[in-house]
């Protein structure tokens, strides 16, 4: 009797979706910020314009420490250390580690 060995996605299915996901949450462990900060990597929205943006990281009295490859990503500094959980910027789409991301996603200046 012989038995085929026939390649099947479905087979490997389990195994690319178990690849793809602990990619994912491995990279979230990366880029994902401390507790409390005193600088953040902000990605804002694209619809907003820089002023926009600035605007914004003045409600909390941010200084903004540099912009990064795209206009909408900025690394800003609060001049003490605060909780994650008390930063409050609608328009911003994610609060990233200012250190892996400034490594990642800045041009040197």
């Amino acid at each position: 009797m012989e038995t085929e060995n026939k390649f099947s996605l479905k087979n490997l299915t389990p195994a690319l979706l178990l690849i793809f996901f602990s990619s994912i949450y491995l990279g979230y462990m990366y880029f994902r910020p401390a507790e409390s900060v005193q600088q953040l990597a902000v990605l804002f929205s694209p619809e907003h314009t820089f002023q926009e943006n600035i605007e914004a990281l003045d409600t909390l009295d941010a200084r903004l420490v540099r912009i990064g490859y795209w206009d909408n990503l900025l690394i800003v500094d609060f001049g003490k250390e605060i909780p994650v959980s008390d930063i409050q910027l609608p328009s911003a789409l994610l609060l990233l580690d200012a250190i892996a991301t400034g490594s990642c996603f800045f041009t040197k200046t």
